[in-house]
């Protein structure tokens, strides 16, 4: 069985600050989501919405970093996985 696919999904996420003194005519970019990239492991995916992990445990088929996205909030989910995991070359290792 194969596993999750790596993938990079873009949403808009809400923001705010308290600390900002806001003038309604005045709000540009701050009257905008923010959008957001984050990059992990595709769990599931659904008309709820994406979840997603960024740190597998191998040999237990178990995630942790979980992020869940309301499907509405996102912009786009690109597949960053283009070859198996174990034909990519390293880009580095730990000489102990």
């Amino acid at each position: 069985m194969r596993g999750p696919e790596l993938v990079a999904v873009e949403w808009d996420d809400a923001h705010g600050s308290i600390a900002d003194t806001v003038m309604p005519l005045a709000l540009g970019s701050s009257h905008e989501p923010a959008i957001m990239t984050t990059v992990g492991w595709l769990l599931r995916l659904d008309n709820e919405g994406v979840s997603i992990a960024n740190e597998m445990e191998p040999g237990s088929n178990g995630y942790r970093g979980h992020t869940f996205v309301p499907l509405g909030m996102i912009r786009s989910i690109r597949n960053l996985t283009k070859q198996p995991l174990h034909r990519r070359p390293l880009i580095y290792i730990r000489e102990d």
